[in-house]
Order: C-alpha cells, then sequence, then structure tokens
C-alpha cells in the first residue's frame, strides 16, 4: 500500500509494467552569412550603418513516437537504484531517487519481459524543411549622452512539413514574411552607469510532434 507519507523503497506494488517510448528528430543546418558596415553622418551626427544578409537552410527528419511495452516482474529494480536524490524544489518526503534506466532497459529486454516494439511506421515519420532569407539594416548614431540603435529585419520564409496532429497524420507547407523593427536609447547617466530603454519584434520556432 501507498500513501502520500511512504518513501517509494518502502511501498509494495502489485505489478510492475515498463514503457519504452522513443522520439527523434536529426536536424542538418546550413547557414550562409554577409555582412557589412560604414561610418557616416546621419542626422548631422556621427554614426555607423551596418547592412548584412543571411540564408539559413534546416532539414529535420525523425519520428514521433515508437512504444515499446513490458508487464510482470522480471527484474529486481532496486538493483538499478542509484541511491542519487531527486533534484527538486521540494523537500523530496517521499525520498525518490535516479535509476539507471539505460542498463534496466537492456536487462528488460534480455528477459523477454518488454517487446522492443520502437519498428517505426510510416505515420510516425516526422519531417520539416525550412528555407529563411533574411536582410536587415542596422544604424547606431552617436550623441554626447550616449547613443541611438535603430534597424529593421526582413525575413522570408519557405517551409514544408510532415508528422502527427493528435493521432491523425498531415502534412503542410507554406510561405510567410516577417518585419522586424527595433530600436534600443542608450544613456551614459555616469562613467559607470547607463540607462537603456529598448523595443524590439521576433519571432520564435518551434518543432513539435504530436502525440494524443
Amino acid at each position: 500500500m501507498l500513501t502520500l507519507s511512504t518513501p517509494l523503497d518502502q511501498a509494495s506494488y502489485a505489478a510492475t509494467v515498463g514503457l519504452d517510448i522513443g522520439t527523434r528528430l536529426d536536424i542538418e543546418a546550413n547557414k550562409l552569412k554577409l555582412d557589412a558596415s560604414r561610418d557616416l553622418a546621419l542626422f548631422g551626427r556621427d554614426s555607423t550603418l551596418a547592412l548584412g544578409v543571411q540564408y539559413d537552410q534546416r532539414e529535420s527528419e525523425g519520428y514521433a513516437v515508437a512504444l515499446g511495452v513490458g508487464a510482470g516482474p522480471g527484474l529486481d529494480l532496486d538493483s538499478f537504484d542509484t541511491g542519487v536524490r531527486w533534484e527538486a524544489n521540494t523537500t523530496n518526503s517521499i525520498g525518490g531517487t535516479y535509476y539507471d534506466t539505460r542498463a534496466m532497459r537492456d536487462a528488460w529486454l534480455a528477459s523477454g519481459t518488454l517487446s522492443p516494439n520502437q519498428q517505426v511506421t510510416s505515420d510516425q515519420e516526422v519531417r520539416i524543411d525550412e528555407d529563411i532569407l533574411a536582410v536587415y539594416a542596422m544604424a547606431t548614431t552617436r550623441f554626447d549622452w550616449g547613443n541611438i540603435v535603430y534597424g529593421a529585419r526582413i525575413e522570408q520564409t519557405d517551409y514544408t512539413s510532415s508528422g502527427l496532429a493528435g493521432d491523425l497524420p498531415i502534412s503542410v507547407d507554406g510561405d510567410f514574411l516577417n518585419v522586424l523593427p527595433s530600436a534600443h536609447l542608450n544613456i551614459d547617466v555616469a562613467e559607470d552607469l547607463k540607462l537603456r530603454l529598448s523595443a524590439s519584434s521576433g519571432v520564435q520556432r518551434r518543432q513539435q510532434a504530436y502525440l494524443q
């Protein structure tokens, strides 16, 4: 019986069940970048203008999830207990410790009670191809009290993606354009103190495999 105050190493269980869950996503990325800068006068002040272009190509492939299931006692689980306590922001009053799961999986497979059902079917495959072309312009204008850094980045993205949405295989493709302006105001309050005010925009990209 297990209660909230029972240490894990003193609990007894009716059955031992193992789930061997595997996911994988291999990413190959190539980047080409060219930058240039020049000092000049803008608005009657000394300034530096920077220009650049960047091309990113990413290819990702793998699988969302493959599952192996095992049941039955079969193993002395305590022999895989490392004795190292969980790192947590709580008191860990149940005495949770880390197990050597790699060694446990190998032993479980060898015992025959865990089936290595890690064959990946076509509907589990994930593939993402992404091409991003970006250009930017940035200027730094200097004043007696500090400087202003301002500019914009323009990104054109083309992508194709295939994988799972819930339990349904999907394939999508498309393109989109992002204009990302930014501005930073740097004020020299003292020799060793600066005040900075900034506003910027950006894009966060995520690559996900879905499981329902």
